[in-house]
């Protein structure tokens, strides 16, 4: 007797503190500074893609805050075997050491894959830091995760 399935295609996001301990929730309220995890999973064949960006509008195209962004060196599914031990991959050339936050929708992060970031697993989740820069008013920066069906 053989058993036959269809498994439904998913994918999971959550951001969570540096130390993956807790939510975000008050990063960057009354700060200067924040550090936190962007923790994806999907089992999507084809794996994901994470783009940002931020509330700024005007000329500038950017935003008044800066980022560095520490990729997640584990959990992408190594296609050659059962291990998730591939890293992902950081999108975009401008997002290298400290750069600002891009205004306009960006690619940040993806893998090709199924990518699994169980919880407490750093290696396996991707680091953002952020700091603001003096003297501009409030800002708001945005993730979206898209499964690649």
């Amino acid at each position: 007797m053989a058993v036959t399935a269809i498994v439904p295609e998913m994918i999971s996001f959550s951001i969570r503190d540096a130390s993956d301990v807790m939510g975000a929730e008050n990063c960057g309220t009354e700060r200067t500074a924040c550090a936190y995890r962007l923790r994806i999973t999907t089992n999507a064949a084809r794996g994901f893609v994470g783009m940002v960006d931020s509330s700024e509008k005007d000329a500038r195209g950017f935003s008044a805050i800066a980022m560095r962004v520490t990729v997640a060196s584990a959990g992408g599914r190594n296609v050659s075997g059962t291990a998730f031990d591939q890293p992902a991959t950081k999108d975009v050339d401008a997002v290298s050491d400290v750069s600002v936050v891009p205004a306009e929708q960006t690619p940040l992060v993806s893998f090709p894959h199924q990518f699994s970031a169980p919880a407490g697993a750093l290696d396996n989740s991707t680091l953002v830091e952020h700091s603001a820069i003096a003297g501009d008013g409030p800002q708001v920066v945005t993730y979206v995760v898209t499964g690649m069906l």
